[in-house]
């Protein structure tokens, strides 16, 4: 099995609508006749503590989800972004969340849709195109077809429906739904109000996670990694929420 060289388009969908950095990987076979693996690199920014998380978001707040309202495409049109990309498919899914308490920011309605992103289309394109190992064409493609395969973004949770939450926001401007402004973004709290911090980059040992693999033919597959540098510690969960409220009020000054 080979590693491929891959184009990644990363795009900032803070500039176009969400804020978020997120990979999108068009891979094209250098060697048809061999298994080939993708590798996906998602970059974002991350926080290292409470602090970082309320000065990177422009809404902090308190309530809770109520219900999953709808997917849509994140990834849009370059030359009209109200509409969707034709190539690119970037799944985020709205949830109605109730605002109970605003932290940091001007008041919002008492009803807002926040977006998590759920998964990603990547593309697998097959060809008989040949590349020698220093990346130079020394064949080029006669033949190619496309291949997709959805991958589960790994920072998705799915959120408790009904639990109280404290979530770190930012707002879009053209869909005018909220997402997270960073990563870590949501703080989960328990009947006592104990703060149990939402994210996978808690003590994050994997770095290489296979999403999925895919059967081009009887003899070649194609594995899609995602690769995550990202690793942080966690000196939030088991805190109280009133403990928690007074220390980002003393951040945000």
């Amino acid at each position: 099995m080979k590693f491929l060289k891959i184009l990644t388009v990363l795009i900032l969908l803070g500039v176009a609508l969400i804020a978020v950095f997120i990979s999108i990987s068009k891979c094209t076979n250098q060697n048809s006749n061999n298994d080939a693996t993708v590798s996906i690199h998602s970059e974002f920014p991350v926080a290292g503590n409470l602090n970082e998380m309320t000065k990177a978001a422009n809404f902090i707040v308190i309530g809770k989800y109520e219900s999953f309202n709808s997917k849509w495409n994140m990834a849009r049109n370059s030359e009209n972004p109200k509409l969707e990309d034709d190539d690119m498919y970037v799944e985020g899914h709205l949830y109605n969340f109730v605002v109970d308490e605003v932290i940091k920011g001007e008041a919002l309605d008492k009803n807002v849709l926040v977006n998590l992103t759920y998964l990603t289309r990547d593309i697998y394109i097959d060809s008989d195109q040949v590349v020698n190992d220093e990346g130079i064409v020394i064949k080029e493609a006669t033949t190619s077809k496309k291949y997709y395969a959805y991958n589960k973004n790994f920072h998705f949770i799915e959120p408790e429906i009904g639990a109280k939450y404290m979530l770190f926001l930012n707002k879009s401007g053209l869909m005018q739904n909220y997402y997270g402004a960073i990563e870590p973004f949501q703080i989960k709290f328990d009947n006592n109000n104990i703060a149990k911090l939402q994210s996978k980059l808690i003590s994050n040992n994997q770095r290489i996670i296979t999403d999925n693999i895919i059967q081009i033919n009887k003899n070649k597959k194609v594995t899609f990694q995602t690769i995550i540098d990202e690793k942080i510690t966690d000196a939030i969960s088991g805190m109280n929420i009133n403990t928690l409220k007074q220390e980002i009020n003393e951040y945000k000054r």
